[in-house]
């Protein structure tokens, strides 16, 4: 394709995390949008809302395996070893954690989680992040919103969405009530 550039990860199309590392942002924000019409059966203006496609995560996943640590191939429970750069996804902190803590990961699946200001084991611990001046609490193991450039974003346009008076609102299946 002419929209094809070259890849910024050593273990792209190998690891399961990215499908399109291989194209411009820009082109994979219009296919995503093309994507959602077609499922939606949508032809009325959409409001993409998109920040940076690198560093956004603020939680990882690593497994272990024959003494090494990563993520799982593409469609399978196979290793694909962290790469040596650290992942483009994830946000500084984290990538700085696992390159000096590795050592802690030998034997073991680990969940991390940046929270509002340190790094967390959020398979055992509970985190806790600041979003709009409130503040959330995360279980151990509970979802929390992944891109931490939209959240605040995202919770603002919601906000904005909502009717002027008192309304009962229900939220289901959100994890940690981040919505309401």
């Amino acid at each position: 394709s002419k929209q094809r550039i070259e890849t910024d990860c050593e273990i792209f199309l190998k690891c399961g995390g990215c499908q399109f590392r291989h194209i411009d942002y820009s082109d994979e924000l219009k296919i995503k949008e093309e994507l959602l019409r077609i499922e939606l059966n949508w032809q009325e203006k959409l409001e993409i809302v998109s920040s940076s496609p690198v560093g956004y995560r603020n939680n990882v996943q690593l497994k272990y395996s024959d003494n090494k640590f990563g993520f799982y191939k593409i469609a399978s429970n196979e290793l694909v070893p962290f790469p040596s750069e650290g992942c483009n996804n994830l946000q500084p902190e984290l990538n700085e954690f696992i390159r000096t803590e590795n050592k802690k990961f030998r034997g073991k699946e680990i969940k991390l989680r940046f929270d509002t200001n340190r790094m967390i084991e959020y398979s055992k611990n509970e985190t806790s992040h600041s979003i709009n001046n409130y503040s959330f609490k995360v279980p151990p193991n509970g979802f929390f919103q992944i891109n931490r450039f939209l959240i605040e974003i995202w919770i603002n346009k919601i906000i904005s969405l909502l009717p002027d008076k008192k309304e009962n609102i229900l939220e289901l299946f959100s994890g940690c009530g981040l919505i309401s």
